[in-house]
């Protein structure tokens, strides 16, 4: 098989494991304009060259190179956007945007051991040292954003008045209220009010190369 129909291969199967058709494929990378080439180019109408699969895998945020490579790594993993808010495991921090950095590949076969729904996953990095020892500064989470029931002691990321909090969370019986603790008891717990703005982002299933 020449390196263009390996490309082209390559690049159909994540398409077809990580999108619901190739229409969001193009609005993902942003080549709208640019639709009926790229429908040119899966069909093997038109050249599938370096400098465009190159430029696909920065879109999409892949390894540099891997759409060359004639093994089936693609289709071993699920990708997850992490975006670039950081979920502050201190005093807070504000939400400026929503930008997608990246999109991180994770072992398709986990997840699926998991039964997650990789349409509910997010991924964030954790800011400061509050959450201290499990969660480190630095350290990425996985997001499950479906899960907006908060239950005593588990790990949720949090929006308060545009702040946004990574928690160990628990109810204050008879309130609305709930009260975000840190693990480590240098730090100040975070009390969150029926008065207050608050969204549940999601609750932390899982630290990148460690179970939660």
């Amino acid at each position: 098989m020449d390196q263009e129909n390996i490309r082209r291969n390559n690049l159909l199967n994540y398409i077809k494991a990580n999108f619901s058709n190739r229409n969001d494929f193009i609005d993902k990378i942003g080549e709208n304009k640019n639709r009926g080439s790229f429908y040119e180019i899966l069909k093997g109408v038109r050249p599938f060259g370096e400098r465009k699969a190159r430029k696909i895998e920065e879109q999409l945020g892949l390894k540099y190179g891997i759409l060359d490579k004639p093994n089936d790594e693609l289709q071993n993993v699920i990708y997850i956007p992490e975006y670039n808010i950081k979920l502050s495991a201190g005093n807070g921090c504000n939400v400026l945007d929503e930008e997608v950095l990246r999109q991180c590949p994770v072992d398709r076969d986990f997840i699926r051991q998991k039964n997650w729904q990789t349409d509910n996953l997010v991924i964030f990095s954790v800011n400061g040292d509050s959450m201290l020892p499990d969660y480190q500064s630095g350290c990425r989470v996985i997001v499950d954003t479906s899960i907006k029931e908060l239950v005593d002691c588990k790990v949720y990321a949090l929006c308060k008045n545009n702040e946004v909090f990574l928690k160990r969370i628990f109810r204050e019986i008879g309130t609305m209220n709930f009260v975000g603790k840190s693990d480590n008891n240098m730090f100040p717990n975070v009390n969150f009010t029926a008065n207050d703005d608050v969204r549940v982002i999601g609750r932390v299933v899982y630290i990148l190369g460690k179970f939660v």
